[in-house]
Formats: C-alpha cells, sequence, structure tokens
C-alpha cells in the first residue's frame, strides 16, 4: 500500500475523466498501464489521453465538432497512433505536475480511443436526468452551451412562427 511520500513522489500520476467517456468496445483492458508507458517514457508531457471518436458522431452540432476534431490530426505525428495534440476532458493520465495545461499532451489513436456519449445523444428525446443537467449547466460545458443555443434558437423561431399565424 502506498504511503503519502510516495503518492507525492513525481513518480505518481493520476488519472481524470469526464462521466461521458467511454473506452470503445476494442480497446484494451490494461489501457491506463499503456497510457502511463507512455507518459513515463515522455518526461516533458504533462498528460496523455485517449483520443475520441468523431467521424461517425450523431447530434446537432456535429459538422462543428468533426471539424474540430479532425484539426488534431494536422499536428505533428509521434508515433503511428499517437499525436501531439491537446487532451481536454477526455479520459487522461496527468504527470505530477500541478497546472492545468491544454498544451504538452498527445492523443492516442487506434484502439486506444474513446465515445464521448454526448456527441451521440438524440436532443429532442433526452432522458429527464440528461435534460436536467442541460438545462442547469453552466457555459463551462460545451456540449450544454450549444444544446442551449439550439433550443432557445428553435423556441425563438417556433414563436415567431405562431406570432405570424
Amino acid at each position: 500500500m502506498r504511503n503519502a511520500e510516495s503518492i507525492s513522489n513525481a513518480e505518481c500520476g493520476m488519472k481524470i475523466s469526464t462521466p461521458y467517456v467511454v473506452p470503445i468496445e476494442s480497446c484494451p483492458k490494461n489501457f491506463v498501464k499503456r497510457l502511463m508507458k507512455i507518459l513515463d517514457s515522455n518526461h516533458e508531457l504533462r498528460k496523455v489521453g485517449l483520443d475520441l471518436m468523431w467521424e461517425d458522431v450523431t447530434f446537432f452540432d456535429k459538422e462543428e465538432t468533426q471539424r474540430r476534431e479532425s484539426n488534431f490530426y494536422d499536428k505533428a505525428q509521434i508515433d503511428d497512433n499517437l499525436y501531439c495534440a491537446q487532451v481536454d476532458t477526455t479520459f487522461a493520465l496527468y504527470s505530477n505536475v500541478r497546472h492545468y495545461n491544454l498544451r504538452f499532451s498527445l492523443r492516442t489513436t487506434g484502439n486506444l480511443m474513446a465515445y464521448h456519449l454526448p456527441w451521440y445523444f438524440d436532443y429532442d428525446n433526452l432522458p429527464e436526468d440528461e435534460k436536467y443537467y442541460m438545462e442547469h449547466a453552466d457555459n463551462s460545458s460545451p456540449v450544454a452551451k450549444h444544446f442551449k443555443q439550439k433550443f432557445t434558437a428553435d423556441f425563438l423561431r417556433i414563436h415567431a412562427t405562431l406570432e405570424i399565424i
């Protein structure tokens, strides 16, 4: 069992994930160890994370998501399935550096990827708990922000149509 001294040691990293990130079916069960190996062999890195599946997203803002995510592949390729690219809220393994930073990170591809579930939601038929979250989340959640913009625009369009009738 680790003690407090070993936990604060520079060799210790931490895992961070949003609750909506789920590894793809072919992602190996030892993916955390594989991420740690990448992080250990690249000491200048702050984090390494699973890339997100983005080509098949279905939600209302899919074109913007696909454009944004495809830009990560324009960055420097380090290895067959490893790119130097920002990692934000995906599943990531962080080095023991106390400052949050989008830079100095790597994204994995191939079978080391994950689904970002909100990109697959049917926003016209959300379960009640998801609808509540979208309605009450602040703009730090990009999906909730876009949800509010979309449905505000839809409401205004419908309201304007009703006034014409």
